[in-house]
């Protein structure tokens, strides 16, 4: 019964394993997948990007040709661009206070003054992580121009939920994600244990090329799921539960024969001992009976000698029927 209980825990342990193996195979064609979404919304963008810096263009060219062009091009950029703008900036003065921004999730339609004091940390926060530009005017600072990078492969890479490492093509590792190792320095930054940790599980990776038709442009490294070889060690396991099972299955079906060829034995021994009860104890009695009433004539000097004899006779058989009949009983151990 345990050997069976044991045997479908395991089963049912494997099909688990199974189901998340197959769970984790689909990180390849999900990470192409990802790949695949990211390079169309890259590239929207970027023809977003296009079309607004051709319009751009086209309106300075125009302004240009007007006398108070600078007015113009400034609420433009105040108005019409920063409606259609989709890249995070922040636009402030020279003392470095917001007075325009956009895309930064912070209502672009109240004034500084008027924000919470959680939404100008918020600007201030953004700020210092943005790329900043000086606005100069007629050789003059009247303020800074604050915007967010375009999204980049290493965002992307920071979405995966899984091991994964992205080299370039001499296979130098360029990002990393979930392997142990601190995800915002670069590979030459990194002490030297950590260097070498990340080519080892490199090295242990599965390795995807990333190329198109003329180069290489890297590889991307991932891991196999673990529930596999989880599932080979399960495999192992089982295969020794069931040699143990036929091992001591053998050694009990041995053991039982041996009982049987045992009780076979204690029968034939108590049977014996009680074929030799009976006649036994009717020679007991005709020596008893010779003893006490001899025939006439048949008296003899030495019947007593002959009769004594044929008690000790006696005596040895019934202690041999006594063992016989012993034979298969729990001993009962007595302190002399």
């Amino acid at each position: 019964m345990g050997s069976l209980f044991v045997f479908v825990f395991f089963a049912i342990y494997t099909q688990v394993l199974i189901q998340k193996a197959k769970q984790e195979q689909k990180y390849l064609p999900r990470i192409f997948a990802r790949y695949i979404a990211y390079t169309d919304g890259y590239l929207r963008v970027a023809e977003k990007y296009a079309q607004l810096l051709t319009e751009v263009s086209s309106k300075y060219l125009q302004f240009t040709a007007q006398r108070d062009f600078q007015q113009q091009l400034w609420d433009y950029i105040s108005t019409e661009f920063m409606l259609e703008n989709p890249i995070p900036i922040i636009v402030t003065d020279d003392d470095l206070q917001p007075l325009v921004w956009k895309n930064v999730a912070v209502s672009p339609d109240s004034l500084y003054a008027e924000l919470s004091l959680a939404s100008r940390a918020r600007l201030e926060e953004l700020m210092t992580k943005m790329v900043q530009t000086p606005l100069i005017d007629e050789g003059n600072l009247t303020g800074y121009a604050f915007y967010g990078k375009p999204i980049s492969f290493e965002q992307f890479i920071k979405n995966i939920d899984y091991e994964i490492i992205v080299t370039d093509r001499n296979r130098e590792p360029l990002f990393w994600r979930n392997v142990d190792v601190d995800e915002s320095a670069r590979f030459h930054q990194l002490p030297i244990k950590d260097q070498f940790d990340l080519l080892s599980r490199q090295s242990s990776m599965t390795e995807v090329p990333l190329s198109n038709e003329e180069d290489s442009l890297g590889y991307i490294y991932f891991s196999n799921p673990q529930s596999l070889s989880y599932i080979r060690y399960i495999i192992i396991l089982e295969l020794f539960l069931a040699l143990m099972v036929v091992f001591f299955g053998s050694y009990g079906f041995l053991l039982l024969k041996r009982s049987e060829k045992d009780t076979l034995w204690v029968s034939l021994a108590k049977e014996t001992a009680h074929q030799f009860g009976t006649p036994i104890t009717s020679m007991m009695g005709w020596i008893d009976y010779m003893a006490e009433s001899p025939s006439e004539g048949t008296e003899r000097p030495d019947m007593p000698q002959i009769l004594n004899f044929m008690r000790a006779d006696l005596d040895h058989l019934r202690n041999i029927a006594s063992r016989f009949g012993k034979v298969g009983s729990i001993t009962k151990l007595e302190p002399h």
